[in-house]
């Protein structure tokens, strides 16, 4: 890895419309529209955009696969993500983007690095933020690549109890079909056999950020009354993968303007998203 050519990247800025059959549809990825509550965002009528919209928009040409930055996409793995909002996504609009890389940090030799970028979003006639939506990649194959070192985030820490809340949704096993037409996300690893079995899974996966949205659902109406207005910033990591077809349950922690959560597939008794953390205004 050139850590340098990549610790100092800046896209080019991307200009992009939306529209209202977006978000609608995007809603419709994370599975809202069945419970009457949903009909804020997915009805033209009074529509509002879920805050992880953010994480579908703007998005830069690929560039993490060009040879000169020397990275080891085969071992890439998806880390974290995080959407901070500065002022509530608009159902409609023209927006300009930004990614650059914030953070990277060696673990050392074998171990790996950790890189995060951040996509800026900023309303495209007035200049003023909108949202910043950061990812963080686990770069298996590129520790130790001998350059600066920047400090990596402390994960946060779920409360030591019995959840406040807890809510449910039942993926169907055409998810990651729809969610990918929602979000422009077209990894064929969330629709190939051929391609999940390559990379020794048993089947298509679900979009992490597809997971990551649902839980984002769980917490607007646990402890928002549904009113995306009411989250400042949405955290999680990304621990074990979903398949279509699979229960979510989500438990969450409220205490005065912050909500922790995780994410479970009972039936695996797995964990699928850790250590997460919703700021409220």
């Amino acid at each position: 890895m050139d850590h340098e050519l990549v610790r100092n990247f800046a896209s080019e800025i991307v200009t992009q419309t939306y529209g209202e059959k977006d978000a609608m549809l995007y809603a419709l990825g994370v599975g809202a529209g069945a419970d009457p509550a949903d009909r804020p965002f997915v009805y033209e009528k009074g529509l509002k955009a879920l805050p992880t919209f953010a994480v579908t928009l703007g998005r830069e040409k690929p560039w993490l696969t060009d040879a000169k930055y020397g990275l080891n996409i085969v071992k890439m793995l998806a880390a974290e993500q995080s959407t901070e909002i500065h002022r509530p996504l608009e159902a409609a609009a023209t927006i300009k983007s930004q990614m650059t890389v914030e953070m990277l940090h060696d673990k050392g030799e074998g171990r790996g690095a950790l890189m995060t970028m951040k996509r800026a979003l900023s309303d495209a006639e007035t200049g003023e933020p909108i949202a910043d939506v950061r990812i963080t990649v686990f770069l298996r194959g590129d520790g130790g690549y001998g350059g600066p070192s920047d400090p990596a985030p402390a994960p946060h820490k779920l409360p030591d109890r019995s959840p406040d809340f807890i809510d449910a949704y039942q993926t169907s096993v055409d998810q990651a079909v729809v969610y990918r037409l929602a979000s422009g996300d077209y990894n064929p690893i969330h629709i190939d056999e051929g391609v999940a079995a390559a990379a020794g899974l048993p089947g298509p996966i679900l979009h992490g950020l597809c997971s990551y949205g649902i839980a984002c659902r769980h917490v607007l109406r646990a402890a928002c009354d549904n009113d995306p207005a009411a989250i400042q910033r949405f955290d999680a990591r990304f621990t074990s993968p979903v398949y279509p077809g699979d229960l979510i349950v989500t438990e969450m922690w409220k205490e005065e303007d912050h909500v922790s959560f995780r994410c479970r597939v009972p039936k695996r008794n797995a964990i699928v998203l850790n250590n997460g953390s919703a700021k409220l205004r």
